[in-house]
């Protein structure tokens, strides 16, 4: 649960339209990631995560293949006239494995709530308090005592830090992030993608008890200056290796 809340709140707004003078070649669009995680006693697990876009540019659907002896997860996204996501399905197989809902205000993001699988009533998850374009802090029904906040570095929308009893820290690179284009204007709970200005190189995570986690991504770029190879390493130790591939954005 703490891995999903970290990828999720670091998922941020990234508007198609806020890099000017770019030439369509230049926005391109995450389509595959070849996956291979690595285990304690040389063990490694390798997937594939696909992406498909609706003519708007708009992520709508994420696949992950896990291979024959597992099932095939899909993720579907769906938008309002405004292009705010509303929906977000999960499958496991050809079987519901939970919907969250996202309700807004003005076009500012109000709240979230999820259906369970085998329920029939969704129950409010998340709260949202929203500065501008940014949310800037979290509050869980769910979880009376827990409330996240987050800070940004000057105007762009890469997160600084958040602090959920754990504070998180982050240093970036210079380049596009690979899920920069995707559609997604913010980070909303139960998104299963992180979306941000700039490729991640480093995460701190610092505990209440002074315990520190730090993780390292050392990137390859194409030449249009996306992540093309990623390698993330744990404390030194190498954890998870992703190769990109990316489609154009349809101008």
């Amino acid at each position: 649960m703490k891995k999903y809340l970290l990828l999720l709140l670091i998922a941020i707004m990234a508007y198609s339209c806020k890099k000017d003078g770019l030439n369509p070649a230049e926005k391109q669009l995450i389509s595959t990631e070849t996956v291979t995680d690595y285990y304690p006693a040389d063990s490694t697990f390798n997937y594939m995560v696909s992406m498909q876009y609706d003519d708007n540019n708009r992520l709508t659907t994420v696949t992950r293949n896990y291979g024959p002896r597992y099932y095939i997860n899909t993720s579907n996204y769906s938008y309002d006239s405004n292009g705010n996501i509303v929906q977000l399905s999960y499958l496991q197989g050809s079987n519901p494995n939970g919907t969250y809902t996202y309700s807004y205000q003005n076009g500012v993001p109000l709240s979230t709530s999820y259906l369970a699988p085998n329920s029939t009533s969704f129950v409010v998850e998340a709260n949202y308090t929203v500065q501008g374009s940014k949310i800037t802090g979290m509050t869980f029904p769910p979880s009376s005592g827990l409330t996240e906040t987050l800070t940004y570095k000057g105007n762009n929308y890469n997160v600084l830090s958040y602090n959920d009893g754990t504070t998180y820290t982050y240093t970036y690179g210079t380049h596009k992030s690979q899920f920069l284009y995707t559609g997604l204007k913010y980070g909303l709970y139960g998104l299963d993608y992180i979306i941000n200005d700039n490729e991640i190189l480093d995460t701190k995570e610092v505990n209440s008890t002074g315990g520190v986690t730090d993780i390292k991504n050392v990137f390859t770029y194409t030449a249009e200056g996306y992540p093309l190879k990623e390698q993330t390493y744990t404390n030194g130790t190498l954890t998870e290796a992703v190769t990109f591939t990316y489609t154009e954005f349809k101008e």
